[in-house]
């Protein structure tokens, strides 16, 4: 799975010798497994904000992940800033 990935792999590295900060490993999972389960309200609620020439596919991929985790946030978690 991608939190398995993540947590195996990703945390704790650093990018070229540099440190990144410590990582929330509940929050993203917690955002990951929000996605994939409310993923066809995830993908209404970007794909009325995309321009009308624009479909939700011809976005790249990390954009449109990271697209759909802003918007699973900003509708599952109130502390969330807006």
């Amino acid at each position: 799975s991608v939190v398995r990935e993540f947590r195996n792999h990703r945390f704790d590295a650093d990018i070229d010798g540099a440190p990144l900060a410590e990582a929330d490993e509940d929050w993203f999972a917690a955002v990951v497994h929000g996605v994939v389960e409310d993923q066809r309200a995830v993908d209404e609620a970007v794909k009325a904000r995309l321009a009308s020439n624009w479909r939700l596919e011809r976005l790249d991929a990390t954009l449109r992940a990271l697209l759909r985790c802003g918007a699973w946030e900003l509708k599952h978690k109130p502390d969330v800033p807006r």
